[in-house]
């Protein structure tokens, strides 16, 4: 990678990013609670009882006049999540009763993000959830009043532990069951039968322009190509633009079986700034292309001199074969 800085990424306009794993102060935490609360139409007289937003408006007020008096607040409220996370006897009134046990689902990992959500969570007495607040190793992170949540900017090959806290609708809640997941050590792409949702939207299967051949079939653990015939040209293509400004190397895993002639383009890695077969590579002439040549395996394109957002095109031309891995560094 160019530098230390990860991508940027922002799964849903509901979902509120914070990127400080560190976690935010618990004065912003309790306003966003709030807020979510307020879109989700659910009833606040509970959190209005407890002088939670009175706390929190004060907070604000006198954290606009002295920071000195903010950071006092903040160990203040510090305590009182901790209090909820760790489920002790004072605060056990602010824990759901109709909220059942759950566990968070680890729905994608990569080299830099954890995709998680809190799904089929059973809820007794009609009531319902309608904020979620996320904890990375024992910090808050951020909150949703959506089920789902982007830990991002995580370091590679690190193991972290993650929680949600969920929120019903008289303001009380629920810690779930901690899981473990761990990033990994590339920013992939493509991995041996695995597309990676997140960063690439998905992949699909992409022709030459003038040209309709080709096939690409997802198997268990590859994608296999064939764009064999005179004239031949296709692979897969990212289905979204990918910033690449921090990255320096696209690299690619796999091998051709069979080309059409001598003269045959066999395997192929692009940019584009559209998802189309060589409609306009970028800058011009940067991919890199090879015959049957396994030296050349995996294939590397140059990137550092791309700032911006592109498509990643992969596949082969006038050849079949095979696609393993597609990753960033």
């Amino acid at each position: 990678m160019r530098s230390t800085k990860n991508i940027k990424w922002k799964p849903t306009k509901n979902n509120i990013i914070l990127k400080d794993e560190k976690a935010i102060t618990i004065i912003a935490l309790i306003i966003t609670i709030i807020i979510l609360l307020l879109l989700a139409g659910i009833s606040i007289m509970t959190l209005k009882n407890v002088g939670l937003i009175k706390k929190a408006e004060k907070a604000k007020s006198e954290s606009e006049n002295s920071q000195a008096i903010e950071n006092n607040t903040i160990i203040e409220y510090e305590a009182k999540i901790d209090s909820y996370i760790n489920n002790s006897e004072e605060e056990r009134d602010y824990i759901s009763k109709d909220i059942e046990d759950f566990t968070p689902t680890i729905k994608e990992s990569n080299g830099t993000y954890i995709y998680a959500t809190a799904e089929n969570i059973k809820v007794n007495n009609g009531v319902k959830i309608g904020a979620y607040v996320w904890i990375l190793n024992g910090k808050v992170v951020g909150g949703t009043t959506e089920n789902a949540f982007l830990f991002d900017n995580l370091n590679y090959s690190s193991k972290y532990n993650l929680q949600a806290m969920a929120v019903d609708e008289n303001g009380k809640f629920k810690i779930s069951n901690m899981i473990s997941a761990n990033t990994m050590d590339k920013t992939y792409l493509y991995l041996k039968g695995k597309v990676f949702e997140v960063i690439t939207g998905g992949i699909s299967h992409v022709n030459r322009t003038t040209y309709d051949g080709c096939s690409a079939t997802f198997n268990s653990d590859n994608i296999y190509i064939d764009a064999y015939s005179n004239g031949g040209g296709g692979g897969v293509t990212t289905n979204k633009s990918i910033d690449l400004t921090e990255f320096n190397t696209i690299k690619f895993r796999g091998k051709v079986t069979q080309y059409y002639s001598d003269d045959s383009g066999g395997r192929i890695l692009a940019t584009s700034t559209s998802n189309s077969w060589g409609s306009s590579w970028v800058p011009s002439n940067n991919y890199v292309c090879s015959k049957k040549d396994e030296s050349k395996n995996p294939l590397e394109l140059d990137i550092s001199s791309l700032n911006g957002k592109y498509y990643i095109i992969n596949g082969f031309n006038q050849s079949r074969g095979y696609i393993y891995e597609i990753w960033l560094e």
